[in-house]
């Protein structure tokens, strides 16, 4: 018999999110004498949120997207707001020079980092995207995501497939308009109080948010 220490937040975050909740099994038991694993990471603790200032510069949003622990999408946690990296993604994209950052990127920068370079060369390079797919996929290591409402832990490999079958450089540029629009506002998601699902990881692949 299984014995399941979370199941009560799984199903907290299922419905905040508005997911219909699927009752758990009649043999399912709740061990209160363990302890709970900690929540996943938030993102106003990753170094995107910490090294954030809009509007940002080319030099500020390379440095944000090589530092970046959280591979995040285009909007987050239960209103959907966007993360600073997308708003990094984009401001680099705008440089006439948008190839020249994202090789530094790829070259000096963190997992994550390395990631969104990718998503960029599908759109700047096929030659560059191909090389750095490859590489990627040797990487044995595994990052933080945020898809939506789902935070965990997914293999960087996975998530070079996930990228290309998704087209994501594509899928993230669109999102330019409205990301500048939110960070132009009075508040963003980088200043907000963490509180909620913002805490609440959902058991289950990241990946099949937009698979």
């Amino acid at each position: 018999m299984r014995t399941i220490t979370v199941a009560a937040i799984a199903y907290v975050a299922v419905v905040a999110c508005g997911v219909e909740p699927v009752s758990p099994p009649p043999n399912l038991v709740i061990n209160t004498n363990h302890q709970a694993p900690p929540p996943p990471p938030d993102i106003r603790d990753d170094p995107a949120c910490k090294l954030f200032r809009w509007p940002l510069s080319a030099p500020q949003a390379a440095e944000l997207l090589k530092r970046a622990e959280t591979f995040a999408d285009t909007g987050i946690y239960y209103g959907g707001e966007p993360p600073p990296q997308m708003a990094a993604f984009n401001v680099l994209l705008d440089q006439p020079d948008a190839v020249r950052w994202f090789d530094d990127i790829a070259a000096t920068g963190g997992k994550v980092g390395r990631l969104y370079a990718l998503c960029a060369f599908q759109l700047l390079d096929s030659a560059r995207a191909t090389k750095l797919a490859a590489e990627l996929r040797t990487d044995q290591g595994r990052v933080f995501t945020q898809f939506g409402c789902t935070g965990m832990h997914d293999a960087i490999s996975d998530l070079v497939d996930f990228i290309e079958t998704n087209s994501y450089g594509k899928y993230f540029r669109k999102s330019r308009e409205r990301t500048y629009k939110y960070f132009s506002g009075p508040a963003n998601i980088c200043m907000q109080a963490t509180a909620g699902v913002r805490h609440l990881g959902i058991f289950g692949s990241s990946l099949a948010r937009r698979a």
